[in-house]
């Protein structure tokens, strides 16, 4: 499924990061790489809505959401994603 491709596309890109670099991958960093990711598909695209939850360096949250080709959407509060995106947000 587009999921488990999505997923284990991102785990190899994470540890050639950490192999390359030496150090982990900030969220903001993993949300360009999610976003370059998507956009590669955008004639036929994935069906995945990721969202990007994490700290950075200096303990301040990052919060960010996508689209299915790749438009990142930052947020400093919440994020919904998925099927029911709609109700999530309320009446």
């Amino acid at each position: 499924t587009d999921v488990q491709t999505m997923s284990q596309l991102l785990e190899f890109r994470t540890k050639l990061y950490s192999l390359r670099e030496e150090r982990t991958m900030q969220p903001h960093i993993v949300g360009n790489m999610l976003s370059s990711m998507l956009y590669e598909k955008r004639f036929g695209p994935w069906f995945t809505e990721p969202v990007v939850a994490g700290l950075d360096k200096e303990n301040k949250p990052f919060l960010c959401g996508f689209d299915f080709i790749g438009c990142l959407s930052k947020a400093d509060d919440f994020v919904v994603s998925g099927t029911t995106a709609d109700q999530l947000f309320g009446v």
